[in-house]
């Protein structure tokens, strides 16, 4: 029986093709969907010397990056809400597959569903793959979605 589905959303079309399957799960087992989103701000790659200034532009960017998290989770909250699915949500700062993880063992979660993004070759060796990273540290069942249809 499934209790919690986890879905892991990054604001693409590609991560929102696995809500449909998520809903459908949810409907059919009276579960519940968690819609996260991690929080990673990547400005600060090229610097060699931290000030405390550029501390505070970081942590002023991951503020404004989870605000934006939290507003784009609760509108798609409020699309399956109003199709009478329970949702909750949360935007997590830290790597996408580390947050996932962490999720689906700190929180009673039953299953991932999660799309591919499709990337191969020489995109996939330079933005390494998060499905990869889930299906290897997962303690819950991964359903995955291709990006592709």
């Amino acid at each position: 029986m499934l209790g919690t589905i986890l879905v892991p959303l990054d604001g693409s079309e590609f991560a929102e093709r696995a809500l449909p399957i998520a809903r459908s799960l949810a409907e059919r087992f009276s579960a519940s969907l968690v819609l996260i989103r991690a929080v990673m701000p990547e400005r600060l790659g090229g610097i060699t010397t931290l000030t405390a200034k550029h501390f505070e532009t970081y942590e002023q960017e991951i503020r404004t990056d989870q605000a934006l998290a939290d507003r784009y989770l609760e509108h798609v909250a409020q699309r399956l809400t109003s199709k009478g699915v329970q949702v909750r949500t949360r935007a997590v700062v830290g790597s996408a597959a580390g947050v996932i993880c962490s999720i689906a063992q700190s929180d009673p979660v039953d299953l991932i569903v999660m799309s591919t993004h499709g990337r191969t070759g020489a995109q996939r060796l330079i933005y390494g793959s998060v499905v990869d990273a889930v299906l290897r540290a997962a303690h819950v069942p991964v359903m995955l979605v291709p990006a592709r249809s």
